[in-house]
């Protein structure tokens, strides 16, 4: 049962004020998720994402948090926050000659209608001295939609920096691969939603089998999102689809636990989690 309307809000507010604070006390972090390549299981990517952990009401959902930093006007500086953290671990590897490998960071929209952007992601690589190649900008399909020409120029000044670009929830707006080639995207990432219908409903399966054939003949990488079982990884491998990502191989962890598994030869599929 939804909460009532005054509650809710009620809420929210608490949460603003809150949220607020954590960003002044430290009780943010950024947690990773490795993108395993299908056919090798080797780990050879991974996903920044922030995590809240509060001190009395623990670990708070990023469904809950992200909206409302957009609302305030907190969601660019949470996303800098995130990039140069990020950095800082690519930095943190290079010096414990650990292995070093691409990180993606998602950007909202709103960040690229700041003529800043270009200029505050390229400072904060020189700063820890991170080579581009190792970031990867995720931007949501309705970004690249409704603010297309703006992102589009930022974009190929990033792109042109030598940054990746990945389109994230690809599938759930009304872009089409034929319409995206033209923009600087690198890597097109197929939304949960369509993975999660795998063995379930064959027209999804076959659209899912007709991204990944797409963005093969337009040289797109192609990352499947949310994969939680072994029928979903078989499917996925039969076809060839270079990376997957979810809980099957690893949850977000943090960043300690990440550095662990960054010099193994390859990661296992979690079984006791895709037989719940």
């Amino acid at each position: 049962m939804s909460l009532p309307f005054f509650h809710r809000n009620k809420k929210n507010h608490k949460l603003e004020r809150e949220l607020r604070n954590a960003f002044k006390n430290n009780e943010l972090q950024v947690y990773l998720q490795p993108r395993v390549d299908t056919s090798t299981k080797k780990l050879i990517s991974a996903e920044a994402l922030l995590r809240w952990e509060h001190p009395v009401w623990g670990f708070v959902s990023p469904n809950e948090f992200i909206p409302i930093a957009e609302d305030i006007g907190l969601i660019n500086d949470l996303g800098d926050w995130v990039l140069e953290r990020v950095c800082k671990y690519l930095a943190d590897w290079e010096r414990m000659q650990l292995r070093t490998l691409p990180i993606s960071v998602n950007i909202v929209a709103q960040r690229f209608l700041r003529r800043d952007c270009f200029l505050t992601v390229t400072s904060i690589l020189k700063q820890y001295n991170v080579d581009p190649k190792y970031i990867e900008l995720e931007i949501t399909e309705s970004s690249l939609i409704n603010y297309e020409k703006t992102v589009v120029n930022t974009l190929n000044q990033l792109y042109e920096l030598g940054i990746k670009v990945a389109l994230d929830d690809f599938g759930t707006g009304y872009s089409s691969l034929s319409h995206i080639k033209d923009f600087p995207i690198n890597t097109i990432k197929i939304d949960r939603s369509f993975i999660q219908q795998i063995n379930y409903k064959k027209d999804v399966e076959v659209i899912i089998k007709s991204l990944i054939f797409m963005a093969k003949e337009l040289d797109l990488n192609i990352v499947a999102e949310g994969v939680e079982t072994l029928e979903q990884y078989d499917f996925l491998r039969k076809l060839e689809c270079k990376e997957i990502q979810g809980y099957l191989f690893s949850k977000p962890i943090s960043e300690e636990e990440f550095q662990k598994l960054l010099n193994k030869s390859k990661l296992e599929p979690n079984i006791h989690f895709s037989l719940t």
